[in-house]
């Protein structure tokens, strides 16, 4: 499901490994398991904009900083999210395999 058809805000990950995995509860607080064990992990604070969404797109768009080439939250990745999510439907109401090439 599309992250914007939340009804809460949800910025979870959950990172599966062959020794261990992650639980990233929030932007900056993990829980990291190995060998049986929990360990809590916490990363340092963003520095504005990416610390904000909302700054960050008003900085964006203002073009204070710019971004790279498909950057996670650049119109150029999004574009192709949106097609194979759009694949995704098509197959989904076909039954038949969407081909994507890049």
């Amino acid at each position: 499901m599309a992250s914007w058809n939340w009804p809460i805000s949800r910025k979870d990950m959950h990172i599966y490994g062959s020794k261990g995995y992650i639980y990233q509860d929030t932007p900056n607080r993990m829980r990291v398991y190995t060998n049986q064990k929990e360990e809590a992990v916490s990363s340092p604070a963003l520095q504005p904009p990416y610390n904000d969404s909302f700054y960050f797109l008003r900085a964006v768009v203002r073009n204070e900083i710019t971004l790279p080439p498909y950057d996670l939250s650049g119109l150029d990745n999004n574009l192709v999210v949106m097609e194979i999510l759009d694949a995704a439907i098509r197959s989904a109401r076909s039954g038949e395999v969407i081909s994507l090439c890049y």
